[in-house]
C-alpha cells in the first residue's frame, strides 16, 4: 500500500514538472498567430521535416549508446532514447539543464553512474564542436571570397519574442527554434513564429 502511494506521488511530481516545463516553453507563444500559421502551412514539408527530425533523434540515441558501451554498460535503445528526449524537454525550460537531466534519467533506469554519463556528454559536445569547426573551415575554403565580398544568400526575417533574426529561405509553415538564452544571455527562451511569407 505504501509503495503504491510512493509510486503515485512520483507520477504526480513528474506530471507537475512536465506541466511546468510546457508552461515555461509556451508562455510567450501567441496561439492565435500559431493557428493562422498552421492554417497556411504546407504539411507535406512539415511531415518531411518531422521524418528527418525523428531520424536525427534516433541517430543521436545510437551515438550515445556507442559512447556508453566502452564503459562496460549496454543500455537499451528505448531507455536511451526516452532519456535523451526528456533532456530536450528540460532544455525548453532552462537551456543545457537537459544534458544533466538525461544523464540522471538514464543512470536511474539502467543503473549507470551519472558522472560517467556526464563524461560521454562532454565527449559528444566536443565531437559536435570539432564537426562545426570543420564545416566552417570548409565553408571559408569554398566560399570565402563571397563571404568577404558580403554576397550572402537572400535572407528572410522572422520575429522571435520581440527580436528580429534572419534565416535562409525555408518551406512555408515550418517553425524554427531560436538560439537559446544560454548563447546570447538576452533573448527569451521561447520562440516566436516564423512569418508565413517564404
Amino acid at each position: 500500500m505504501r509503495k503504491g502511494f510512493i509510486q503515485a506521488g512520483k507520477f504526480l511530481a513528474f506530471l507537475a514538472v512536465g506541466i511546468l516545463l510546457l508552461w515555461l516553453a509556451f508562455r510567450t507563444v501567441e496561439f492565435k498567430e500559431l493557428g493562422n500559421s498552421l492554417k497556411g502551412a504546407n504539411y507535406s514539408w512539415l511531415l518531411l521535416s518531422m521524418l528527418f527530425g525523428i531520424l536525427a533523434y534516433i541517430s543521436r540515441a545510437r551515438r550515445w549508446m556507442i559512447l556508453i558501451n566502452p564503459l562496460g554498460y549496454h543500455p537499451k535503445f528505448w531507455s536511451t532514447f526516452h532519456s535523451m528526449m526528456s533532456g530536450y524537454l528540460a532544455n525548453l525550460a532552462l537551456p543545457r539543464i537537459g544534458e544533466i537531466t538525461r544523464c540522471v534519467a538514464l543512470g536511474k533506469k539502467e543503473k549507470i553512474p551519472v558522472d560517467q554519463l556526464v563524461g560521454t556528454v562532454v565527449i559528444e559536445r566536443t565531437i559536435d564542436l570539432i564537426s562545426l569547426l570543420v564545416i566552417l573551415f570548409g565553408l571559408f575554403l569554398t566560399s570565402g571570397s563571397l563571404i568577404r565580398q558580403g554576397k550572402f544568400p537572400r535572407m528572410n526575417p522572422f520575429s522571435c519574442s520581440g527580436h528580429r533574426m534572419s534565416m535562409p529561405r525555408q518551406p512555408s509553415g515550418i517553425m524554427q527554434n531560436c538560439w537559446r538564452k544560454a548563447v546570447t544571455r538576452k533573448w527569451p527562451m521561447s520562440c516566436g513564429l516564423m512569418q508565413n511569407r517564404w
